[in-house]
């Protein structure tokens, strides 16, 4: 928070999408609500995005996921 708080800027958070051979998940929806609630609360701009592209294993971490894999 100390990094951020004073720039001019808008924190877009965007839930990581599950990828074949990863240890990371994606966050509950109440986990991405309270800390966006936390952001606001600290007069940090936050808005949750929704990953895009998931049927196609191109949302949020899998294309990385995928070519690092390789």
């Amino acid at each position: 928070l100390r990094l951020i708080k004073n720039l001019p800027a808008k924190v877009n958070l965007i839930p990581f999408n599950p990828v074949a051979g990863v240890e990371f998940y994606p966050p509950d929806d109440r986990i991405v609500l309270r800390f966006q609630s936390y952001l606001l609360a600290n007069s940090v701009v936050a808005t949750i995005r929704r990953s895009k592209g998931r049927d196609v294993s191109g949302a949020c971490g899998q294309l990385a996921g995928k070519y690092s894999l390789r």
